[in-house]
């Protein structure tokens, strides 16, 4: 499947352009070959550990992690992406699609981006025919990311 994402470059550059190489593979990584490491049904689905493969690592085209710019996107419908952190200022390569709003996470998960033509086949499985797990770690679903089209 594939997910064609709307990048709000004018509102967080620095962000959305780290998606965007990452996704190309201009530094020579990113996330051609990686994994999605985590789906909570009909909550979230996670990507983008392109360097540890397991949703603990990530890697930024700046250097490992780099920090917040701002909170000016929301959390407010499903198939907004945004990065995921460890904290403060830590984000690196992971990404939240989420397929329902999610208030919450504003101010603590920079949205970046929107995804404009959402692959059904992965909202709804992920939503709909995956459970919860009692695995080690909670990083049962491993689906590889063959490509991304952004516009």
């Amino acid at each position: 499947g594939m997910v064609v994402f709307k990048l709000f470059d004018e509102v967080i550059p620095l962000t959305a352009r780290n998606f965007r190489e990452l996704a190309i593979g201009n530094q020579g990584y990113g996330y051609e070959g990686s994994f999605f490491s985590r789906v909570v049904p009909q909550i979230l689905i996670q990507g983008g550990d392109c360097d540890v493969e397991d949703g603990r690592g990530g890697k930024s085209i700046f250097g490992g992690e780099f920090h917040d710019k701002n909170f000016v996107k929301t959390h407010n419908k499903a198939g907004v992406v945004s990065m995921v952190n460890f904290g403060k200022d830590s984000n690196a390569s992971q990404f939240f699609i989420y397929m329902d709003a999610n208030q919450f996470l504003d101010g603590s998960n920079v949205v970046f981006g929107q995804s404009c033509l959402v692959t059904l086949i992965i909202l709804l499985t992920a939503s709909l025919f995956f459970t919860p797990t009692l695995l080690p770690n909670n990083f049962p679903i491993r689906r590889k990311l063959d490509s991304f089209q952004l516009p």
